[in-house]
Order: C-alpha cells, then structure tokens, then sequence
C-alpha cells in the first residue's frame, strides 16, 4: 500500500509501475483524475471522499460569519490602532443553505 501526498511528481508516480507486488493506492484526498493514468493495472484506488466533510463545513460557516460580521476590517482597524464603527448585518431572518 502507498499514501502518495497530493501533487507529487509524475517522475514519482511513473515509477508505481516498477512495482510488482503493490496492490492499494490510498489518497488523502476526494479526487482521483490527477492520478488515475498513473495507477497499474490490477492496483486498486481507494480515496478519502467524506473524509473533510465536517472540517469543511465549520471553515464554511465561520467564513461567511466573519463575513457578514465585518471581521477582516475590524482586524485590520485593531492593527492600524484605530476606530472603526460601522453597521454589521446579523444571520437573524437570513436563509442560510449549507
């Protein structure tokens, strides 16, 4: 079984050929295109669809949060050591689809 990080070279897994007893390639990863032409006859694939699922989501939710609240420019404010009020929106009677 090989784990080949995602984005290793093509003179790296070209050699997956020169490997007469590997039988599992498993990815970290939900996409399989960038490999696929590199896997022998007779290996099996697997991938890691699902595996970030919930990671991303929360990355999602806090993203638009931060958003809607103006989080960026009131960092930046903080950073330039000055005031900076203006109106935040609120999720209150907003659809959120996630």
């Amino acid at each position: 079984m090989i784990i080949p990080p995602y984005g290793v070279g093509a003179d790296l897994l070209s050699r997956f050929a020169e490997l007469p007893r590997l039988r599992l390639l498993q990815l970290e990863s939900a996409g399989v295109e960038w490999i696929r032409p590199y896997v022998p006859e007779g290996v099996v694939l697997c991938n890691a669809k699902g595996a970030y699922d919930r990671a991303v989501t929360e990355w999602v939710t806090g993203v638009v949060l931060a958003h809607l609240l103006r989080l960026p420019r009131f960092e930046q404010a903080r950073r330039d050591e000055r005031w900076d009020y203006t109106h935040t929106d609120s999720l209150e009677g907003k659809r959120v689809l996630l």
